[in-house]
């Protein structure tokens, strides 16, 4: 009685995806390369290292609209030493904007 779990409720499992992406940094110039992600280009990436910053931006394929900017700065200062700051500009819509900055220096 009960039938073929024993009026018990058959176990249920999570489902999980598991995926594999493959990211490309394709040099096109002195300080500059292509991104490509599984074969598709993303982003863009530029470094400067006279200015001591890099960036990467990610515009949309059909508009040219930037979506996203990643600029990458060491900054030095005394009482502080050498720091790097990132900051993350993802740009939603003309009305939402995304900003993360942070911090990190070297723990010695």
């Amino acid at each position: 009685p009960g039938g073929p779990h024993n009026g018990h409720r058959p176990l249920e499992l999570p489902m999980y995806s598991v995926s594999t992406q493959s990211t490309w940094v394709i040099p096109t110039g002195d300080g500059h390369c292509a991104v490509h992600l599984d074969g598709v280009h993303v982003a863009d990436y530029e470094e400067r290292i006279g200015d001591l910053f890099a960036t990467i931006t990610q515009r949309c394929k059909q508009t040219g609209t930037l979506e996203a900017m990643g600029v990458w700065t060491l900054r030095s200062a005394p009482e502080q030493g050498t720091r790097l700051v990132a900051t993350q500009t993802v740009y939603h819509d003309p009305e939402r904007v995304s900003v993360t900055v942070a911090h990190q220096r070297r723990v010695e």
